[in-house]
Parts: structure tokens; sequence; C-alpha cells
């Protein structure tokens, strides 16, 4: 096996595909990349039982034949290696041979034939757009819990209703949800794990045209033109959280984004150690007043002005909570609605009724 390719292209193909392999696995195997060629077409693949990689791109090549490399060395490799001439590969015996310019490598191998394959699942086929498949899962997986206590809040839920392709997730304390218009036939509903969904809105970062997704039991396939992905999913029931979403507010405050952000900047200085920040909704007064007092270093108050109707209230919350949700807002303006004290906020983008982040107050 002997090939020839531009070190840009080969850099972004491993740099993409090396954090996929397990780290320190019992199977060595495991923590490799697999490379195979076949008429000029260069194949890598990647696993580690969890979620799987395949990655296909045109070289110069001549001789069939597969190896695997251990994907952190390769990687650190070509991380480290300057200059822009081809990359030079070459299988000889038990080793790979790497060159560029002046200097070249050899790579230990192991048997491309203990290389396990990558299933795919055979459930029916959802078509979806990369640039939205990839906006769903970015902008709820924050919300996600990282503890793995339960797979099922470890988790992003994706499921069809109506003429939408609804994304959520939650950790219990907070749930943003999704809404991407996607008609499709096709009646779907699965937990992709977190850690999984985090690597799949890095592999479809700039991936234009239709994916393909395919579902079956605890399986999920996606494609592109020059990928495929496949990921384990989490078997389970999502928490039931339309039920929790209020259907009644008593106060509204529409205000700035920025002006948001900036206030919570400013309160997470002196936020103490459970992270609380006070929230005073005065309509009366027409505004908002994000607070925090009381801590070693003392406290700030920031007066955010806008557009309020309803009662007055006094809500605290967690900082990172009430803050976490705003880079998945479009819109310059938000909506903070209250159904009352000790009760689910709701926060929205002005005049996006796609998105809807859900936040539970904090105990005083």
């Amino acid at each position: 096996m002997k090939f020839e390719i531009t070190k840009e292209k080969i850099v972004n193909l491993i740099s993409l595909i090396s954090r996929i392999p397990s780290k320190h696995s019992n199977l060595p195997i495991l923590e490799c990349v697999f490379f195979e060629l076949k008429n000029n077409s260069l194949t890598l693949r990647a696993t580690n039982l969890e979620i799987g990689l395949e990655i296909n791109v045109l070289v110069r090549g001549s001789g069939d034949g597969s190896v695997a490399v251990y994907g952190n060395i390769i990687n650190s490799f070509f991380q480290n290696l300057q200059g822009d001439k081809n990359i030079l590969f070459e299988s000889v015996n038990n080793s790979l041979a790497v060159s560029c310019g002046d200097i070249s490598v050899n790579l230990k191998t192991l048997p491309a034939d203990d290389f396990p394959t990558i299933p795919e699942a055979a459930g029916g086929e959802v078509k979806i757009s990369a640039k939205y498949l990839h906006k769903g899962l970015k902008t709820v997986l924050f919300s996600a819990s990282l503890s793995g206590l339960r797979p099922d809040l470890s988790s992003v839920y994706v499921y069809s209703e109506g003429e939408n392709l609804i994304f959520a997730a939650t950790d219990s304390f907070r749930l943003a949800e999704k809404k991407i218009k996607n008609k499709t036939k096709e009646k779907i509903g699965f937990l992709l794990p977190i850690k999984n969904a985090i690597e799949m809105v890095r592999l479809l970062e700039g991936e234009t045209g239709e994916v393909v997704m395919s579902v079956h039991k605890n399986q999920i396939s996606i494609k592109t033109p020059n990928m495929f992905v496949t990921s384990r999913l989490v078997e389970g029931n999502f928490p039931d959280y339309g039920q929790i979403i209020p259907k009644e507010y008593s106060s509204e405050a529409l205000i700035l984004k920025d002006d948001l952000a900036q206030a919570l900047k400013l309160a997470n200085i002196f936020s103490d150690s459970f992270n609380q920040v006070t929230f005073l909704f005065t309509p009366a007064k027409k505004n908002l007043e994000v607070t925090t007092r009381g801590g070693q270093y003392g406290g700030v108050n920031s007066v955010i002005r806008g557009q309020f109707k309803g009662e007055s209230l006094e809500m605290n919350y967690n900082h990172r909570y009430a803050s976490e949700c705003l880079s998945s807002i479009e819109s310059d303006s938000v909506s903070i609605l209250l159904a009352g004290a000790h009760k689910p906020t709701v926060i929205r983008g002005s005049g996006d009724p796609s998105f809807t982040y859900l936040v539970m107050p904090l105990n005083k």
C-alpha cells in the first residue's frame, strides 16, 4: 500500500478522527486508526465501541492494502510537523513509513484484520440538512447531565413530531428544547449519549447538504457523501417534560440579550459558592435588577430596562443555569416568562418559538 496526499488534507482528517479511538484500552486495536486503500480511495476508520467513524477521500495511490496505527501517535506527529509539502505513506512489513520532505517516520502497525467492523443501523431512513442536525444538537446539549448516573439525563433526546424534528436535553435542574422543521414519514425517537452527541457536533461542523439518519433498536447511523458515523443509543425513556412547562404566566419581561449577558457576567464575579444570583422583576418600574450580595468580595447590582407586565417577583437562580442558554438564542432580545414564585421560569428568544429553555429557581 502506497499513497500520496496533501499535508493540509491529511492533518484535517487525522485531527477529525483521532479523538474517536479509546485511550489506554485493554484492547490495543481500539486505540488505532485503520487505513485502507482501494483504487485510489483512502478510507480511515476509528471506533471505541460506543461511536464509530469512517471517512473517505481520494488520493494518488498504488497497491491496495490496509494497516492500523495508534491514533494518538500519528495525530501528535502531524500536529508537530512543519511545512506544507505532500505526505507520502507506504506500508513496509509491520510498519507504516510516512515521509514529508527531509522528515520520515516509521509507525508501528497492528494487524488490520483485528480491527472491528463498524456496524450500520438497518432502520428506516430520515433525511435532514447537516446544518440543521448540527444546530439541533449544539443548541441543547449544554443542558444534559455529564455525571452518567442516569443515562437518560446524560443524553440528547431526538424525536419527530408533526413536521418537526425535536431535540431536548435536561439534567433535572434545567431543560433545553429546539424544534427544527423537517418533514419526514418516518417516526423516530432515540436517546443519543451526550459524549457521542458532542462528537457528532464536532464532526458535522461545516458540513453542507443532506445527511441520512438510520435508527434501529440501540444503534444510529449518519451518512454524508464522504463520512459515516455510527453510535450506540441509550435504552430507556426520556422524562415527560411537557407536563412541567407552565401553560400560564404571571409575569413577563422582554429585554436585550446583551444586557442580560453583561449583568450575569458581572454577577458571576461576586457570586457565592452556590453560584446564586437574584432576579427582581418590577413591572411598575419597567426594569429587572440582577443582583449578587453578601459574598466574600462584595456584591453588584445591574438594572436592565425593557418591556414588563404582570406582578413583581424576586427569584433566585444558579448563575450558570441562567446564562448558558443565551448562546443558543439567536435573536437580539429574550423573553423571560414567570409562572410564579418557586415555579419553573421559561426563557425564549423574542419572536422565536423554536427554542425553549426552562430553568428551576433556587430556594433562598
